[in-house]
């Protein structure tokens, strides 16, 4: 999928999970920490789409409310691509959408190597977390992140379970293992990816986390 030069695209899985394994052309690539391996896309600009949490984050340069009223937005579209594919609808997980808000109020679009951690310690279990996050110029609407999400459904073949570019942000939404979801969509206006300026910031944490490789979402 091409994007415009305001976004890039990345997806993300706990400490318990590995990579989902993307193979075909594109702009993808891999990164990993200690803790985590995880599969990134880029676009060519003005979009970011990633993974991530922090419970210890403070609101610096951040405006708006990450969760209030929200959940519909997030679900609606995460659980109709589930139910097309015969999948049980996601759950809304309070705890990972608190690690959610916490990490997103960084405004530090990179992935939180803390997922799990921050997750245990707010008491929701040692399964660890899945990611998926997107940044774009104001305004970018968690309605156009999960779309942007699930638009990577035509890069995913089903029988050889492979990507023909970047596809793990549809495949942890669909994962039938994944139960729950928490997010937070808040407002930066520092550490912009895009140069400068206002962005805005979109984070989904799954529980449990999906993506592993050798197997398929559902």
């Amino acid at each position: 999928m091409e994007l415009p030069v305001s976004r890039l695209l990345f997806a993300y899985v706990g400490a318990s999970a590995v990579a989902f394994a993307c193979s075909g052309g594109g702009s993808g690539g891999s990164h990993g920490d200690a803790s985590t391996t995880s599969t990134q896309g880029q676009g060519d600009g003005s979009r970011f789409v990633l993974p991530r949490l922090d419970s210890s984050s403070v609101g610096v340069g951040v405006s708006g409310d990450a969760t209030t009223g929200a959940t519909a937005e997030w679900l609606a579209p995460m659980n109709a691509a589930r139910a097309a594919v015969g999948v049980k609808p996601l759950a809304w997980d309070p705890i990972a959408a608190q690690v959610a808000d916490a990490y997103a109020h960084m405004c530090n679009f990179e992935h939180n190597p803390n997922a799990a951690q921050d997750y245990a310690q707010l008491g929701g279990g040692s399964g660890g977390l899945g990611e998926n996050i997107a940044a774009g110029t104001t305004p970018e609407s968690p309605a156009t992140a999960v779309a942007d999400w699930l638009s990577e459904k035509g890069s995913y073949d089903y029988a050889t379970n492979t990507c023909a570019s970047i596809c793990g942000h549809y495949t942890q939404i669909v994962w039938a293992a994944s139960t729950g979801v928490g997010c937070a969509h808040v407002t930066c206006n520092t550490n912009s990816p895009f140069g400068g300026g206002e962005w805005d910031f979109s984070v989904c944490d799954f529980s449990p986390p999906g993506n592993f490789v050798g197997q398929k979402p559902y």
